[in-house]
């Protein structure tokens, strides 16, 4: 989450919600069950606060912003159950159809001598 957000608008918050923020991002699934007053009263900070701060990265408020958290959550779950051995040999196929440039068959093939 923290990787995605616009620099200009890291520098345009506060102490307190960067503060929200981090705690968010290291906290994303507890987060999805969580409402406004919880989380105030973890971080310590007023529910005004978190409102800012979802305002300020682009969300109509804070049931906004666990919506996208729930969003970003399942696309990570989704990619991670993406098995290695389907990945694996989707990269053997492409390799397998890479063909190596004419000059290196000539250099490497063997000589019938």
């Amino acid at each position: 989450m923290l990787s995605k957000i616009n620099i200009d608008i890291i520098n345009s918050l506060t102490i307190s919600e960067l503060d929200v923020l981090r705690f968010v991002d290291n906290n994303k699934k507890q987060i999805l069950d969580w409402s406004i007053q919880t989380l105030s009263k973890t971080t310590f900070v007023s529910t005004a606060t978190i409102m800012r701060l979802c305002k300020k990265l682009g969300y109509s408020g804070f049931s906004e912003l666990k919506y996208r958290l729930k969003e970003e959550i399942s696309a990570l779950d989704s990619f991670k159950k993406t098995p290695l051995s389907r990945t694996l040999s989707i990269k053997t196929s492409n390799r397998s159809s890479i063909r190596p440039p004419c000059w290196m068959k000539s250099k490497y093939r063997k000589s019938s001598d």
